[in-house]
């Protein structure tokens, strides 16, 4: 009766350690599975930065060129001496929205499926939830009111101005032809306020470019440190 015991007991202990070491194994595959995933995700977020400080460069560009042409038309005073296609441009540089929103797919797909918050290294964590909850966020809202600020102007500008019939043109294209025209850029207070005021946005975005590339940079750069460690 005791060996019989015995045996059951020592049946029931190897049943019991190899279900132990069977979830241990399951336990271990889940893991490595899960690194793989963040570490998948990484790489698809390292690009999304790359593509995000590409079009940043890009409109840091932009600046140098278009705002001096927003100062042309601030000051008024030589407007009449510009072509017809040059007026439609600067005009159209000064009354639209500049830049566009940064990309954010990759991390949105982190963060709802919980991927980002997997990420065991703090500091890289904490480095990509500083960029994009806080640093693009900030940036989208000035995108947004920017945007915002344009929409409202296009009242003032359909009182303020006649537009020209053109047979081409998709943008809102003003009648040069028309003198009364140049005077409303001198004379009407609510053009003016609105031209300063959208200088005044612009010169916050472009003073925010270099910030956000700096903090973009330096998160994909502890990305490829953090990639090359665990290639290694």
């Amino acid at each position: 009766m005791k060996h019989i015991l015995a045996r059951g007991g020592i049946e029931f202990l190897a049943v019991l350690l190899g279900i132990t070491g069977s979830l241990l194994i399951d336990e271990k595959k889940n893991d490595q599975q899960l690194i793989s995933q963040v570490n998948s995700s990484l790489h698809a977020l390292r690009g999304e930065m790359e593509t995000n400080i590409a079009n940043l460069e890009k409109f840091k560009e932009f600046f140098p060129k278009a705002l001096p042409m927003l100062d042309f038309v601030i000051r008024a005073d030589s407007l009449e001496y510009l072509s017809e296609k040059d007026l439609d441009l600067y005009s159209q540089r000064s009354a639209t929205n500049w830049g566009s929103k940064l990309n954010d797919r990759v991390f949105n797909s982190m963060e709802a499926s919980g991927l980002i918050y997997k990420i065991t290294n703090d500091s890289l964590r904490s480095k990509i939830l500083d960029l994009y909850q806080d640093t693009y966020e900030r940036y989208a809202y000035l995108l947004d009111y920017d945007l915002t600020h344009i929409q409202k102007f296009d009242d003032i500008s359909l009182l303020a101005f006649e537009l020209r019939d053109d047979s081409v043109s998709t943008n809102w294209a003003i009648d040069w032809q028309n003198k009364n025209n140049f005077i409303q850029f001198k004379d009407n207070v609510h053009v003016r306020n609105f031209l300063i005021a959208n200088r005044g946005t612009k010169r916050l975005m472009r003073n925010s470019i270099p910030r956000i590339l700096k903090k973009t940079k330096a998160a994909k750069d502890i990305i490829d440190d953090h990639l090359k460690q665990k290639e290694q």
